[in-house]
C-alpha cells in the first residue's frame, strides 16, 4: 500500500521558492496559525488530486504561469514570470520503492495515470466549507443536493451499472462519466422514433434507478452515524426527482433537453411526542442549529466515504478544520470513528488553525493509541505515552520573514511543554532557565489535568469546571487532595509546591546562570518523572454492566445487575515495594437495572447516590435479606465477586 512519504512545493500559493514537508510516519497532525500558509497545503493536495479529472493538460499548468499570463494563477505573487513552479508528491510502498508524480507550467504526469487516478477515486479532501455549502440555502429554499454533488463529489461516485453509450461504447460505472454523456442529450436531436432515442431514454432511467439505490445505501450508514456515533435524535432521507429527456412542455412540444435531477435533504425527529406530522422536517436549515447541520453534513460525507472504501488501492483522507462547528461531545465522535474505522486504510491528514482544537486532537490522539498499547498487554507508562507517535508526526506552522521582507510559512516538529523545558536546560545555545521554568510549569499544568478524574473538576455544586482555566496552583492542591483521598505519600508534592513560587513562576525574573534555580529546576524534572509513575488507569468505563450474587442461608442465588455512572479505576503509587488497588472510598452513582432469581428477571429503575461499591453491596445485600425474611451470606471481597458481563471479577481485571 502506498503513502504520501513527501509533499513537495515550489512557488505554490504562500509557498515561496523550494519547500519540502516530509510525511515521516503515517498520519500527519498540523497546526498552521492564521496566514501561515495552511490552506496552501491544502489546496496543493486538492489540486494535484483533482488534476486527473481535467481534460488537457493546460487546464492544470494554468495555476502554475505567472498571473500575467494566467488569471487563474496561484503561483506565489513573489516569484517571477519565469520561475519555476509546481506541486510533486513522492510517494512511498510498504517495500520502500518511491514513485514521484508532478503537477507543474511545464509537466503533468497525472493524467490518464492508473495509479494517480485509483489513489483519487479512494481518497476524499473535506474542510468546513465543504460541509457548511451542503446546507448554505436561504429560508424559502429546501436544501437540494445534486448541484453540490455534481460541483464536488461525482468523480468519487460510482454506480451500479456500467455505461454503455447508444453508440455501444463501454465507458464506467463512474457517476460523472454518466452524467457528462447524459446531460448533453443527443446531438443531433432526432425525433422520438429516430435512431437511438430509447435506447437514450432507457439511459436516463438506468441513471435514474442507480442514483437513487445509492442514495438510499449512503442513507442508512448516515444514519448509523447520527444515531449511534453523534447521539442525534435525528433520521435523515432523501427525496429523489428524476433526471429526464425531452419531457412535455407546459405550452406543448418537447424541450429536447436533458434536465438534471434534484435531490431534497429532509429530517425526521425521532420523538414519540411529536405528531408524525410535526415530526417531519422539510426545510432542515431553517429548523435545526449549526452544530446538527454540520453533524448531519458530516454523516453524509462519512457514509460516501465508507461506501467507495476499496481496500487494495492507496487512499488518503485530508481533513481541513473540519469539527470547528461541531460540538465536544460531537467532535470526539468524529475523532473516534476516524481512528477506529478510517485509519488503518487511509493515510489522515489533519489540519487546524485553531491551538486550542489542535491540542484537543492530539490529546486525543495520545489517548486512543495509548489505549490500544494496554489493550495489547504494554504496561510501561513511557511506551504508553509516546504510542501515537508510530502513527503520527506532528507539525506546526507559523508566519515567518526572509532578510528581505517576504512573508513565507516556517514549518516545526511539535514539541511539547516537558521538550521544550529541556531544550531551554540543556541545549548549548539556548539556555533560558526562566523559558525552562515557564514550560516546565506548563508541563505540570498539562500532566495535572490528565492524571486528575473528572469529579475534581467541579464546583461544590456539582457543575464542570474547564480544567483547562485551572493553573499549576489549584490544580497542586487538587492534587493533594486526591492523594490524601487514596492515601498516597504528598511529601512529593510538597515539595513541587515550595519550587512553584520561585522557579516555576512566569513572571519571575531571575539570573539565568544561578545554580540554585538549576537545581530546583533539575529537581522538578525528577519529581514529574516519579509522577508519572503513578497509576489510576480506568478499569471499568462508566455506563458499563456489572453483575454480582448473593447467596441465602438456604442455598438461593439472587443476581444483581448495575451500571456504574462514573468510572471505576485501579491505583497504583509510586515505588517497587507498591500493589495496585481498588480504592475503597471511592463513591459514585449507580443504577441498579435488573436482578435474576431462578431463570426469571425483574427489571429494575433505582438509582443511588454517593456510595462506595461495599456500600452498595451492603445496602443490596442488607435490603435482600429483609425482603426474603433470611440472612445472606457476605463475600469478603467485593472486588473477587462483583464481575463484567464477560465474567471477569475486578480482581481479575487488575492489568498490573
Amino acid at each position: 500500500m502506498h503513502k504520501i512519504k513527501a509533499l513537495k512545493l515550489k512557488n505554490f500559493k504562500f509557498f515561496y521558492g523550494d519547500e519540502t514537508i516530509p510525511f515521516d510516519r503515517k498520519n500527519v497532525l498540523l497546526y498552521g496559525e492564521n496566514g501561515s500558509g495552511k490552506s496552501s497545503i491544502y489546496w496543493a493536495l486538492y489540486t494535484f488530486l483533482q488534476s486527473v479529472f481535467k481534460n488537457e493538460d493546460s487546464e492544470i499548468q494554468k495555476y502554475f504561469l505567472h498571473i500575467a499570463q494566467s488569471p487563474e494563477s496561484i503561483k506565489n505573487r513573489y516569484s517571477k514570470e519565469g520561475d519555476d513552479a509546481f506541486v510533486e508528491i513522492e510517494f512511498e510502498d510498504d517495500n520502500k520503492d518511491l514513485r514521484t508524480k508532478k503537477i507543474s507550467n511545464t509537466t503533468v504526469n497525472t493524467r490518464n495515470d492508473p495509479f494517480t487516478e485509483s489513489i483519487t477515486l479512494s481518497s476524499d479532501l473535506i474542510d468546513y466549507k465543504s460541509i457548511f455549502n451542503i446546507y448554505n440555502f436561504t429560508n424559502k429554499d429546501r436544501v437540494r443536493l445534486f448541484s453540490y454533488i455534481e460541483k464536488n463529489l461525482m468523480p468519487f461516485v460510482n454506480l451500479r451499472t456500467t455505461l454503455v453509450t447508444v453508440e455501444g461504447e463501454e465507458v464506467s460505472k463512474n457517476l460523472v462519466d454518466w452524467w457528462n454523456y447524459l446531460k448533453d442529450g443527443l446531438n443531433p436531436y432526432p425525433n422520438i422514433n429516430g435512431p437511438g432515442y430509447w435506447e437514450f431514454k432507457a439511459l436516463v432511467d438506468q441513471f435514474n434507478t442507480d442514483f437513487e439505490f445509492y442514495l438510499n445505501s449512503i442513507t442508512q450508514k448516515a444514519n448509523e452515524y447520527l444515531t449511534d456515533s453523534f447521539k442525534e435524535n435525528i433520521q435523515i432521507r432523501f427525496e429523489y426527482k428524476n433526471c429526464t429527456y425531452n419531457e412535455k412542455k407546459e405550452n406543448g412540444g418537447r424541450n429536447q433537453k436533458t434536465l438534471a435531477p434534484e435531490i431534497y435533504l429532509k429530517a425526521q425527529i425521532l420523538n414519540l411526542n411529536l405528531t408524525e406530522e410535526t415530526r417531519e422536517v422539510e426545510r432542515v436549515h431553517t429548523f435545526l442549529n449549526e452544530a446538527r447541520l454540520s453533524s448531519i453534513a458530516l454523516a453524509i460525507r462519512m457514509a460516501m466515504l465508507k461506501e467507495k472504501l476499496v481496500k487494495e488501492s492507496p487512499k488518503v483522507l485530508v481533513l481541513d478544520d473540519l469539527l470547528l462547528s461541531l460540538d465536544m461531545g460531537n467532535r470526539e465522535s468524529v475523532l473516534n470513528i476516524i481512528l477506529d474505522e478510517y485509519s488503518e486504510d487511509y493515510q489522515i491528514i489533519f489540519l487546524t488553525h485553531d491551538k486550542i482544537f489542535f491540542e484537543s486532537v492530539l490529546s486525543y490522539i495520545k489517548t486512543f493509541h495509548s489505549n490500544e498499547k494496554r489493550k495489547n498487554g504494554e504496561t510501561d507508562n513511557a511506551k504508553l505515552e509516546h504510542a501515537f507517535m508510530e502513527r503520527w508526526q506532528v507539525l506546526e506552522m507559523y508566519e515567518a520573514y526572509l532578510s528581505d521582507g517576504k512573508v513565507v510559512p516556517a514549518i516545526t516538529e511539535h514539541k511539547s511543554n516537558i521538550q521544550k523545558a529541556h531544550h531551554y536546560f540543556t541545549s548549548r545555545d539556548n539556555i533560558d532557565y526562566q523559558a525552562c521554568g515557564n514550560n516546565l510549569r506548563a508541563a505540570l499544568e498539562e500532566f495535572f489535568r490528565t492524571f486528575l478524574p473528572n469529579n475534581y473538576f467541579r464546583t461544590d455544586e456539582g457543575n464542570p469546571i474547564a480544567a483547562q482555566s485551572l493553573t499549576l496552583n489549584p490544580l497542586l492542591i487538587k492534587c493533594i487532595d486526591y492523594f490524601n483521598h487514596l492515601g498516597f505519600d504528598i511529601s512529593l508534592l510538597d515539595r513541587l509546591n515550595r519550587y512553584r513560587e520561585r522557579a516555576l513562576n512566569q513572571t519571575s525574573h531571575y539570573n539565568p546562570s544561578s545554580n540554585y534555580f538549576k537545581r530546583e529546576l533539575q529537581d522538578t524534572f525528577e519529581i514529574l518523572i516519579e509522577l508519572k509513575k503513578y497509576r489510576n488507569d480506568v478499569i471499568i468505563k462508566h455506563d458499563s454492566i456489572l453483575q454480582f450474587s448473593i447467596e441465602s442461608q438456604s442455598g438461593k442465588e439472587y443476581t444483581y445487575s448495575f451500571q456504574p455512572l462514573d468510572n471505576i479505576n485501579l491505583y497504583l503509587e509510586s515505588g517497587s515495594d507498591k500493589t495496585s488497588f481498588y480504592c475503597d472510598d471511592d463513591k459514585r452513582t449507580y443504577g441498579i437495572i435488573g436482578v435474576s432469581h431462578q431463570s426469571k428477571t425483574n427489571i429494575k429503575d433505582i438509582v443511588t447516590t454517593r456510595r462506595s461499591l461495599q456500600e452498595l453491596y451492603d445496602e443490596t445485600i442488607d435490603a435482600l435479606g429483609n425482603r426474603i425474611g433470611e440472612a445472606c451470606n457476605r463475600a469478603p471481597d467485593i472486588y473477587d465477586i462483583i464481575k463484567s458481563l464477560e465474567g471477569k471479577s475486578l480482581n481479575e481485571l487488575k492489568t498490573y
